[in-house]
């Protein structure tokens, strides 16, 4: 038998603990175990590998996880699960199960205490309302990780792959960009959930850049501020968006930075390059 079709039907686990799923916390869980073995495949797990995930639910990724990986760290904030989570350590384990906040845990104190060592992955499938919340306690974690593999809303996977310099791109784009490289790998339609969300749905890649584009954590966080300003008006002219961003003084300030940037003071934002951006950065800083 196909290890995949093992897990039970996830209606009949529901029934079977008399859980009713919290809409709040966008609990929809994959009906096929067969999707959930191919997001397992996306991480490329090793017996080497740490695999934490964020939101364990009723456990279906998580066991396809535990065939792969040598250490699982699953993250449930909701206590209803947790005699289900039991019975998956003991017929898939060993799975570590961590019933707290993720968005209260630090990731690089967690995997020091109980990763094994080796390459470490995120995976999940993330809440709709908090999904750029969790993403960046990834992206912007000190941990050098091998990949992460975040299902999410397709809009919002779209904007992140979609790569600099185009329409669809945003500060999110940019930010992520600035570290990883982002693929869109799966479509998932909302009929393959328990209960059907209101969305697509889509299986984000994250591929570390051979090396980050920041230097460290300080000039993260003033690249991050210049683009959180300038894209709060992207359909504005740099010369305007700089100004009103208040990253300049005044449009002559802002059109003296932009010509000794060399950038084209009527271009947008979204049509800047990430060189381009990190060009206006350092001189903004040489301020």
């Amino acid at each position: 038998m196909d290890q995949s079709s093992e897990f039970p039907p996830i209606q009949s686990i529901l029934n079977r603990l008399g859980i009713r799923l919290d809409k709040r916390r966008s609990q929809h869980f994959l009906r096929d175990q067969g999707i959930c073995a191919a997001i397992a495949d996306l991480a490329e797990l090793t017996p080497e590998h740490t695999a934490i995930e964020v939101g364990t639910g009723l456990g279906n990724l998580t066991v396809e996880l535990a065939k792969r990986a040598g250490t699982v760290l699953s993250i449930e904030v909701d206590t209803s699960f947790q005699e289900w989570h039991k019975y998956l350590d003991t017929a898939y384990g060993p799975i570590d199960f961590i019933n707290e906040d993720f968005t209260k845990l630090k990731l690089e104190e967690l995997v020091a205490e109980r990763g094994k060592g080796g390459p470490v992955v995120g995976v999940g499938n993330l809440p709709y309302q908090i999904t750029s919340e969790i993403l960046f306690r990834f992206v912007d974690s000190p941990i050098a990780f091998d990949s992460c593999v975040f299902m999410i809303q397709r809009e919002v996977a779209e904007r992140i792959a979609a790569g600099a310099g185009v329409r669809a791109s945003g500060a999110l784009t940019y930010k992520i960009a600035l570290k990883y490289r982002a693929e869109i790998a799966m479509e998932i339609g909302p009929e393959e959930f328990i209960p059907p969300p209101r969305v697509h749905s889509s299986v984000l890649v994250l591929k570390p850049l051979p090396k980050p584009l920041v230097k460290d954590d300080a000039h993260r966080k003033r690249v991050y501020k210049m683009l959180d300003s300038v894209f709060r008006f992207r359909r504005k002219t740099l010369l305007n968006s700089l100004q009103m961003g208040q990253m300049v003084q005044s449009r002559d300030e802002s059109a003296s930075l932009l010509s000794r940037a060399e950038i084209d003071e009527k271009r947008r934002p979204e049509n800047l390059t990430i060189d381009e951006f990190l060009r206006l950065d350092e001189l903004l800083n040489e301020r």
